[in-house]
């Protein structure tokens, strides 16, 4: 638990970081554009919004050289630490997704916030936009999908101050809650296929030339460490770096230790004792006593 709030701390800070500095990014666009285009800071902020969010209604555009040249490292730099933060975002969903799966909760249930969400605000999009005579009932529903879903056709447009200034509001909430949605599908979706993955590879038979590749150390026996870094690797269920920074890791308190690390008995399976016509449950399992 400790080890969660610890990290959750740290995806944190990382989200406050970069929402301050696409915050700058947006503001120094507005200003750019404002005195480059001639445009009034709420048409530049509009303007900046629309870009950053990839919805792009073409409505507002860059005229000249200098101010095109800038969009363009404007929206590659927001592209890019949007990019950062959606990662966050699945990090911490895969954090949810391990939880609930301790607690024996579905996973599917994670779907029921984003979801939920994001059905409320378009319906509220939805109705303001109505509320405000900027369209009827359904081009108000059409608008704020479009909006959300960054497809942004630009057929629809918002054309009063008014109506812009809360269209921003919308926008930049609407679509960060449509991009949480698609990532939590997305890493859901991947969590479960991943799994499903696994329990086919898992449930192959274990034979000797497989114990036989797993017994890296040469000694005959294969140990549950081996086994266990053998079955993650061979499953693509972690990455081959990780696992040499946990072997280095521990290479590394054992060069410290002022004495021996004390071990538990191991639990191992020796090549030579597995019929290969049995499954690796019906394995001779051997204890060794020898420290590592």
């Amino acid at each position: 638990m400790r080890r969660n709030a610890k990290r959750t701390d740290v995806l944190l800070t990382w989200a406050m970081v970069l929402l301050l500095l696409m915050s700058v990014h947006i503001l120094v666009c507005m200003v750019v554009m404002s005195e480059a285009e001639g445009w009034d800071p709420a048409t530049s902020l509009y303007f900046a919004l629309v870009t950053i969010t990839t919805v792009g209604y073409g409505q507002f555009v860059p005229t000249m050289t200098g101010t095109k040249l800038y969009t363009t490292f404007f929206v590659l730099l927001g592209l890019a630490i949007s990019g950062v933060f959606v990662a966050i975002i699945q990090m911490k969903i895969l954090d949810s997704l391990v939880m609930r799966e301790n607690a024996q909760v579905s996973k599917w249930r994670v779907l029921a916030v984003p979801t939920g969400l994001t059905a409320v605000w378009l319906g509220a999009y939805m109705g303001v936009t109505v509320a405000m005579g900027d369209f009827d009932a359904v081009d108000a529903w059409y608008f704020s999908v479009i909006s959300f879903t960054t497809v942004g056709y630009g057929d629809k447009l918002l054309h009063g101050n008014d109506s812009r200034l809360v269209g921003m509001v919308f926008l930049i909430t609407g679509t960060a809650l449509f991009a949480f949605l698609l990532s939590t599908i997305v890493t859901l979706v991947t969590s479960v296929y991943r799994m499903r993955a696994c329990k086919a590879y898992f449930s192959k038979r274990i034979t000797r030339a497989r114990l036989a590749e797993m017994d890296t150390t040469g000694s005959g026996d294969v140990s549950r460490a081996e086994f266990l870094e053998y079955m993650l690797l061979a499953s693509n269920s972690v990455d081959p770096e990780v696992i040499a920074e946990i072997n280095s890791c521990f290479s590394h308190a054992l060069a410290v230790a002022q004495g021996p690390v004390a071990m538990a008995p191991r639990e191992v399976l020796n090549v030579q004792h597995l019929e290969p016509s049995k499954a690796w449950v019906d394995a001779a399992v051997t204890e060794t006593k020898t420290p590592v």
